[in-house]
């Protein structure tokens, strides 16, 4: 580190990488939904879960999404653009429910 540096609080935040690294095996979850386009670009680790502004979710809230529709995830383009709030907000919550259901299985 450093001198005067010191690590800070996401730096320091728990972290899950064996979870992480077993999403990115699973497919994209909006791989052959209608309206979602193709996936494109390997599978990532999107951290969908709650979090504060300019914070991080936890790892166990990443959901697996091909680089494509995760960043049109984030940027509310393609199959995101045009939904209202709430709904995506649901998905989201469905999603992390089913990625950890599957985790348990």
């Amino acid at each position: 580190m450093r001198k005067g540096s010191r690590k800070t609080k996401y730096a320091m935040r728990e972290r899950d990488i064996d979870y992480m690294l077993w999403v990115k095996t699973l497919p994209c979850l909006l791989a052959g939904v209608d309206g979602a386009g193709p996936c494109t670009g390997v599978v990532e680790a999107d951290h969908a879960g709650l979090r504060g502004m300019g914070q991080k979710a936890p790892d166990d809230t990443c959901i697996p999404l091909c680089s494509g529709h995760h960043l049109d995830r984030h940027a509310c383009t393609g199959f995101f653009r045009g939904r209202p709030k709430e709904w995506k907000r649901d998905w989201r919550l469905c999603a992390i429910a089913e990625t950890q259901a599957q985790h348990l299985e």
